[in-house]
């Protein structure tokens, strides 16, 4: 059950990470760079994430995300310790329309694949990733959103939602600050984005 909880946790790390990085009124086409820091399960973790998205017309897109999480503390059984390395990487389509004047409805399906590994042993799973939410951009400097999730890995599933905030430093970069929570997952991720 702890291993099906931390690959979970991975996919919804990256779900708090999608949610936020997929979507702009200037591009539905960039490449992005996280640090991703959370805690499953009273474990802490971080590391760091890159996603894409690439635009295919004017409401469908693709979407990709890597990350690599390691757990910040030794992992102890018995007399022995050692760190847990989460490993995952999801791929997907999403749609998006506006609902209102700067506001779009944003939704997306992705496989996710999860791998975990500690004390010399690995144990993967996969299962899919929904996203739904939305997004206003009330200036041009600013962007807020939020979307509920729902991770699927092997049968065993956690629903949660995101929230995130997003500066553009100038029109096609952007930072963002997002955060993440389900049942036994809280994540923070801090991403730097640039439009194509």
């Amino acid at each position: 059950m702890f291993t099906k909880k931390l690959m979970i946790g991975a996919i919804a790390t990256a779900a708090a990470f999608n949610a936020h990085a997929e979507d702009s009124d200037l591009s539905y086409t960039y490449v992005g760079l996280a640090y991703q820091t959370g805690e499953v399960l009273n474990e802490d973790f971080s590391g760091f994430g890159v996603s894409g998205s690439v635009a295919l017309n004017e409401s469908v897109f693709l979407i990709g995300h890597y990350s690599d999480l390691t757990s910040d503390d030794k992992y102890h059984v018995g007399f022995r310790s050692d760190d847990i390395e989460v490993t995952q990487f999801d791929l997907g389509v999403g749609f998006h329309t506006p609902v209102a004047k700067n506001i779009d409805f944003v939704a997306s399906l992705s496989y996710a694949d999860a791998e975990i590994k500690y004390f010399g042993n690995k144990a993967d799973g996969n299962g899919y990733l929904i996203n739904a939410g939305i997004r206003a951009k009330p200036t041009d400097i600013l962007e807020f959103g939020a979307a509920i999730n729902y991770a699927d890995i092997e049968d065993d599933g956690e629903a949660g939602y995101t929230l995130y905030a997003r500066v553009f430093a100038a029109p096609k970069l952007s930072i963002g600050l997002g955060y993440g929570s389900a049942d036994d997952i809280d994540t923070l991720s801090l991403d730097v984005r640039f439009d194509l």
